[in-house]
């Protein structure tokens, strides 16, 4: 209830931190393009509402499954997102998953991806 009230109201954070949920967890339905499709969905509109929280010169921290997509083409949609809100972006730092990670070695591209981005 909390964190509705406070997106509600035009509070600017200095850090905003996304972890949009997966459409899919099983491997045979990942390359399936709706399902894909569906996960850019969330990742974009999770973005979106990060970027209308975050102060400029603020963080986002933004995580995904690296399984539904690829980085050059989430930062190409995020950039254009970004320009849609007169933002400029700056990527600080890619963070994949650890050796370690505990994944499903049947996926294309198994584990996470972070993005730490600048707003200007």
């Amino acid at each position: 209830p909390a964190v509705v009230q406070n997106l509600k109201m035009q509070t600017r954070f200095d850090i905003v931190i996304t972890d949009p949920p997966d459409v899919t967890m099983d491997v045979d339905t990942a390359p399936d393009v709706k399902t894909s499709q569906t996960q850019i969905n969330y990742y974009l509109h999770a973005f979106s509402i990060a970027v209308r929280r975050v102060r400029r010169g603020g963080r986002i921290f933004l995580t995904l499954n690296s399984n539904t997509i690829d980085l050059p083409v989430l930062c190409s949609l995020l950039v254009r997102k970004a320009k849609e809100g007169n933002i400029t972006l700056s990527i600080i730092r890619t963070i994949r998953s650890p050796p370690d990670f505990p994944s499903n070695i049947a996926a294309k591209k198994p584990g996470y991806l972070g993005l730490v981005l600048q707003v200007y």
